[in-house]
């Protein structure tokens, strides 16, 4: 179980770490963009790893379970954060980011 947690640890990081934060003024659809491509290649050099996250692991035992669902609700957090900071910087409409 710990590797397991360590693998999901690190993907979370590394995905964390392939964002930029959004600078006004500037290039926001490019910005945007940018962002979206750095985490897919970050996915896609993981494929090991996303088959794990996305098929194989679920079901496993409810402490995998539990792990992935750590996991999910940590990518949920961090999208929500983004809508968050966008409706504050006027470039995401107002809306549930959630």
């Amino acid at each position: 179980r710990a590797l397991f947690q360590a693998v999901l640890d690190d993907l979370m990081d590394r995905l964390n770490a392939s964002v930029t934060p959004i600078r006004i003024p500037g290039d926001i659809p490019g910005q945007m963009r940018d962002n979206l491509e750095s985490i897919v290649a970050v996915l896609g050099a993981a494929d090991d790893v996303n088959r794990l996250l996305f098929a194989d692991a679920v079901g496993l035992d409810a402490e995998g379970d539990e792990a992935l669902r750590a996991f999910y609700g940590q990518a949920l957090t961090r999208i929500a954060r983004a809508l968050s900071a966008g409706q504050a910087m006027g470039i995401v409409r107002a809306g549930d980011v959630r």
